[in-house]
């Protein structure tokens, strides 16, 4: 090994980054919790996945995207038109993500989770 020190530089590590993963959900079922934008752009990777979608979101507050594709594209597996309701939400998932404005809710459906 060489003593002396390298010449490179690095660009320094920034906590708080997502880590992407490969995760294979064909033909599983993934809660989707939320209706907004952040919940449509994930609503449109795991379809793209071929998972099988339970939404629970009410329609009050869901964007113009995710209604089309509940109403009129029919894609989603099952459509809970309201609230996240409690750990019977979560039966027979194989992933669940959140997409909500409430911070609280999010760490209790975490905690579920775990």
């Amino acid at each position: 090994m060489s003593s002396r020190k390298s010449k490179r530089s690095y660009p320094p590590i920034e906590p708080g980054a997502s880590l992407c993963l490969a995760w294979q959900v064909k033909d599983k079922l993934v809660v989707l919790i939320g209706g907004g934008v952040v919940a449509s752009g994930r609503l449109t990777y795991l379809l793209e996945s071929g998972a099988k979608v339970r939404l629970i979101a009410p329609r009050d507050g869901m964007c113009d995207e995710i209604m089309w594709r509940v109403q009129e594209e029919g894609l989603v597996h099952q459509w809970l038109d309201r609230k996240f309701g409690g750990p019977e939400d979560l039966d027979g998932a194989e992933m669940v993500l959140t997409a909500i404005d409430e911070v609280g809710l999010s760490s209790e459906i975490w905690k579920i989770c775990k």
